[in-house]
């Protein structure tokens, strides 16, 4: 049997597996009935003699003897059935509402008054939602067991929980062990005996306001003790009220314990460093404080606590703080630091006049490089133009030359003059190809065209062209080599160009009945000089020098012995190898071109030599500056026609277009012999008279005024009557993109 009740004479007994049992007051057994389940876990009496029967699995009834009716509560209760079946124990109080203990779903109260449900649960504060015992003090507060502590709910709905650490020996109480004496006292058992206490004691302790003492200062997290090495504390905290701290100490921290002989674990704190913190720090539980870095000044720390029944001290602890200032940060300190400021700015201001004055002398420089530039470019274009306008003379002179040995030749004469004269034209030629070919390696235009070619060959060919300047300064011009033949990859107009360059150089300083040779060989990297710069990929270099024994070049101005439009200050009768124009310059960038290199080493009137070398292996130089060979054309044989006297055969009739009026005759008498020329002295005349006499063939040169070469070329083409008419372009200009235009514009050659 797990409980009783007695009503109308009669006992009625809770039985955990037979129902629910009737006797009379003398022990007799009236009436055992089941209808609300085998265990019955608690029974209630009621008024008109009713009774509340709660059944572990089945719910709480209202249950009529006298009239055997019952009704099942869940049916008026708006809560899943489930909840109210696993019944623990229940209770009325003096409000007549009905506590129900429940098991794993918390504490309910069931209200008449308005009729309502309100539901406890460990959300709400209870220790446990496994209820065991419901009791009411005689403050009609609300005692409640669980399985694990006990709880108080109060008149405001807030409950106070008792463990271990408010001094019960029990927190797991027994089902519906519980009871109230005549003196208000309450009473519990649970697995450690009997717990029992008057709650009007409680209210009087917990009515006492906690006090707090300061425990124990830290500074560097080290415990300050009185008397020690800090010189913090003479005596214990708790007994200090103020104390200073420097900057040695960047951090401290205080603890502090409150005392309360209910629940001393409990209590709540709150703690303020006034000059600091700008309100209160609630930390709950925790019982100390820690502060870092803190400005100098005067500060107060406050602490309070809190029981828990929400009582806070009523006096709180204090400490006065003094935090002193670093030495860096004393008055005398923002006196040098004021001093050090004017100082800073002072050498800023003169750095940033120097930095401006450096930039004012970046920008002269500046602007005498673009200048330097801007001249070195009016050079080029003056020697450009210049070239342009010898070609012209040249090229009659050469013209004349030709007719003259062609003459002689005929009369079978020879003279070394004529052919030394013709040598000279010829050089003065190069000399100008050489300077146009300068101007595109400044444009970065000038490409590499290199085929395989005997070097030997070639070298003998050009020392030819020389012999006759030699032999009139007493110079013998040699060829030295082990090799009868050479054949390697090359450009041969650069070639020529770097040879001729050299050669002139030695020729023009070389003494009398000295010597000018040609070293040609071939050595692996390793072979070289160190001065020379190599690629470790290519195995096989070619190795020229050019030496003679000329006045030779001063030491010191060998280092910038390649260097362009540089004048050294120098008596008139030194060699003048530093050069005011671009010879070796130009000699240095076409080596450099063939992925070569070129030192120069002299002794003053003993030897000079100019070293180059260029790489020999195949397979160097990308396919684009391989000279790709054009296929044969395929020409009808031309059988030349009789040549017949005029009054016999009508002549061709060429119209020649060039301003240049020494020209114009020079071309007129070397075509009057068998053609019939019409001269014209611009490109307008020459359209004209193309018009008019409609010429077999067009001659013109390009540059010309009124109408130039090209306009005269297109016009032509553009015209019905005279478009099928043949055009050659003369020009000085013979660079290939002045080709692509002509033939852009119709020329035929």
């Amino acid at each position: 049997l797990v409980s009783f009740c007695e009503s109308n004479g009669k006992v009625f007994a809770g039985s955990d597996r037979q129902g629910l049992l009737v006797f009379s007051l003398s022990g007799k057994l009236l009436q055992k009935t089941t209808q609300f389940g085998i265990n019955i876990t608690q029974i209630l009496p009621e008024e008109d003699g009713k009774l509340l029967v709660a059944a572990y699995g089945r719910g709480i009834f209202e249950y009529d003897y006298k009239n055997n009716q019952s009704k099942n509560l869940n049916d008026l209760i708006s809560l899943p059935q489930n909840k109210l079946n696993e019944i623990i124990t229940c209770y009325y109080d003096s409000n007549e509402n009905l506590w129900i203990g429940n098991f794993k779903y918390g504490l309910y109260c069931l209200s008449d008054k308005p009729k309502k449900v309100t539901v406890y649960t460990m959300k709400n504060g209870l220790p446990s939602n496994d209820i065991t015992g419901i009791i009411e003090d005689n403050y009609r507060n609300i005692w409640v067991s669980t399985a694990y502590g006990l709880s108080m709910l109060n008149l405001e709905g807030k409950f106070t929980n008792y463990s271990y650490n408010e001094g019960l020996e029990n927190i797991q109480f027994h089902q519906k062990a519980t009871l109230k004496d005549e003196l208000g006292t309450l009473f519990f058992g649970g697995n450690f005996g009997l717990t029992f206490f008057n709650p009007r004691v409680l209210d009087l302790e917990k009515s006492q306001a906690p006090k707090v003492l300061l425990e124990s200062l830290k500074v560097s997290n080290k415990e300050v003790k009185p008397k020690d090495e800090t010189k913090i504390l003479n005596k214990t905290l708790a007994l200090t009220s103020a104390i200073e701290l420097n900057h040695h100490y960047p951090s401290f921290s205080i603890e502090f314990r409150g005392f309360d002989y209910v629940a001393a674990k409990d209590l709540n704190y709150a703690y303020i460093l006034e000059g600091y913190d700008k309100s209160w720090n609630y930390v709950n539980n925790r019982t100390f404080a820690s502060y870092q870095n803190l400005n100098r000044g005067d500060y107060i720390f406050k602490v309070k606590a809190q029981n828990n029944n929400g009582t806070w001290s009523k006096q709180p602890a204090l400490l006065h703080i003094t935090i002193k200032p670093a030495p860096w940060l004393t008055i005398w300190a923002y006196l040098g630091y004021t001093f050090l400021v004017l100082l800073v700015t002072l050498i800023t201001f003169r750095l940033i006049l120097l930095a401006k004055l450096y930039k004012k002398e970046l920008e002269i420089e500046h602007n005498e490089r673009v200048r330097e530039n801007e001249i070195s470019e009016m050079k080029m274009r003056f020697f450009t133009n210049i070239s342009h306008e010898i070609r012209t003379p040249v090229t009659l002179i050469k013209g004349n030359v030709d007719f003259l040995l062609a003459e002689l030749k005929d009369k079978n004469i020879r003279l070394k003059s004529t052919e030394g004269l013709k040598n000279s034209t010829e050089r003065i030629i190069k000399l100008i190809n050489q300077l146009l070919t300068f101007r595109k390696l400044e444009n970065d235009t000038l490409d590499l065209e290199v085929r395989k070619e005997d070097l030997i060959k070639i070298t003998h060919e050009l020392i030819e062209s020389y012999r006759f300047t030699g032999n009139l300064k007493g110079v013998t011009l040699n060829v030295l080599t082990k090799e009868k033949e050479l054949i390697v990859q090359i450009d041969r107009d650069k070639y020529e160009k770097i040879l001729n360059n050299l050669i002139t150089n030695a020729l023009r300083f070389s003494m009398k009945n000295g010597f000018i040779n040609i070293v040609i060989e071939t050595q692996s990297p390793d072979q070289l000089s160190k001065d020379f710069v190599v690629d470790e990929k290519i195995e096989r270099y070619l190795h020229i020098s050019v030496i003679d024994n000329g006045k030779g070049i001063p030491a010191s101005l060998l280092p910038n012995i390649f260097d362009r439009f540089v004048h050294y200050d120098k008596e008139k009768s030194k060699p003048d190898y530093s050069g005011s124009g671009i010879g070796l310059n130009f000699t240095k960038r076409l080596i450099e071109l063939h992925k070569g290199s070129i030192i120069a080493k002299s002794q003053e009137k003993v030897e000079t030599c100019f070293s180059f070398i260029l790489p020999a292996d195949e397979g160097i130089y990308t396919p684009e500056t391989i000279h790709k060979a054009k296929e044969p054309e395929v020409k009808e044989e031309i059988i030349p026609e009789p040549y017949l006297p005029e009054t016999d055969q009508p002549r061709k009739v060429i119209l020649l277009a060039e301003d240049d009026i020494e020209l114009n005759k020079t071309i007129q008498n070397a075509l009057s012999g068998r053609f019939k020329v019409i001269p014209a002295y611009d490109g307008k005349e020459a359209l004209k008279l193309a018009k008019n006499q409609l010429p077999d063939i067009i001659i013109s040169d390009i540059m010309m005024p009124v109408m130039d070469g090209i306009t005269l070329c297109r016009s032509v083409r553009e015209n019905e009557l005279i478009s099928h008419i043949p055009i050659v372009l003369l020009t000085a200009k013979a660079e290939v993109e002045n080709k692509i235009m002509g033939y852009k514009y119709g020329a035929d050659e």
